[in-house]
């Protein structure tokens, strides 16, 4: 299954929702990371990353782990393009 190309913009839009959606109540402070192109290291690999998020006494940072192993089958994010 082929990846959805999307602006950066457009997936960090995705995966705040999608961490919103399962934020744990107790938590307000708590924000994915922003999302940056990188190659892919292989065929099957997404061609973003993001920074480690901090960690979080509610567990945010390990939802947003999960939800990057989870999205990054769905996504890859659009190259710039170069000047």
């Amino acid at each position: 299954m082929a990846r959805k190309r999307l602006p950066a913009a457009k997936l960090y839009a995705v995966l705040e929702r999608e961490f919103r959606a399962r934020r744990p109540p107790e938590c307000t402070a708590c924000h994915v990371p922003l999302p940056y192109w990188s190659e892919a290291p292989d065929d099957v690999s997404a061609n973003w990353r993001f920074g480690n998020p901090s960690e979080c006494p509610h567990g945010c940072h390990i939802l947003i782990a999960e939800l990057l192993t989870g999205l990054w089958a769905l996504y890859d994010i659009e190259a710039c393009p170069t000047s």
